[in-house]
């Protein structure tokens, strides 16, 4: 399987008042094209720091990063302008691209479909629910680039019915779109339920203290005992 990321000994210090304070320590993983790929930790362990400096948003001091394509993010909350309908949202990434706004619009028509937001074009964010919402803020992360896409905490904000619902809406569209997925969370269920790998990160100086394989035939749904069984061991970890 193609590898699309690989994170080798990435380290990260902070400089505060009181010193110069060790945020992330030697933490090495990989991802793969079409898998889903989910960090696991407490808040405040890192996790959004290393999808910072992905982004390039934040520096690092030592290590190396192989990326073969393009990051789009997807932020917890979805960050649609209010002024702006759905269509002209998602489409936003394209513009900003130097495409003209019909074109741009023409471009990801077909994908309302797709995406379950089918006559929500010329809505504005304020008409649609929490999750419709996540679904257009999944779509424009899509749009912007669709190489590999990641996603901080994306259904944190929901409640859990429709957080619930969410998950098994992006397992439906993951398989439609074919996307490779890097997600960080510290609900470890939503990592058990979406994810091909779990790596789980410890508390700071951050370092990836396991790597786990989620056999999606032996935990499912179905079998809610594995599950927890598997949601033991992670918490062991952290």
């Amino acid at each position: 399987m193609e590898k699309l990321l690989e994170v080798k000994n990435l380290c990260v210090n902070f400089g505060t008042y009181g010193g110069e304070v060790k945020a992330v320590r030697g933490v090495t993983f990989d991802l793969h094209k079409g898998e889903t790929l989910a960090i696991v930790g407490e808040s405040g362990c890192g996790k959004s720091t290393i999808f910072n400096i992905l982004s390039n948003l934040t520096t690092y001091d030592c290590g190396n990063i192989y990326v073969s394509g393009n990051f789009s993010y997807m932020y917890q909350n979805d960050l649609l302008l209010p002024y702006k309908t759905i269509i002209d949202n998602v489409s936003l990434p394209l513009v900003l691209k130097g495409e003209k706004k019909k074109k741009s619009r023409d471009m990801v028509n077909s994908y309302f479909s797709t995406f379950g937001l089918k006559g929500y074009e010329n809505k504005y964010p304020h008409e649609l629910s929490g999750g419709m919402r996540q679904r257009a803020n999944f779509m424009r992360t899509f749009i912007n680039s669709s190489d590999i896409m990641l996603l901080d905490e994306p259904f944190g904000a929901l409640d859990s019915i429709t957080r619930a619902s969410m998950q098994n809406w992006l397992l439906d569209i993951k398989k439609q779109i074919k996307s490779t997925i890097l997600l960080i969370t510290h609900d470890i269920d939503e990592a058990i339920i979406l994810s091909d790998r779990i790596y789980i990160l410890s508390n700071k100086p951050s370092f990836i203290s396991k790597e786990l394989f989620v056999d999606k035939s032996i935990y499912n749904k179905d079998n809610l005992e594995n599950i927890a069984t598997l949601k033991k061991e992670i918490l062991n970890y952290l």
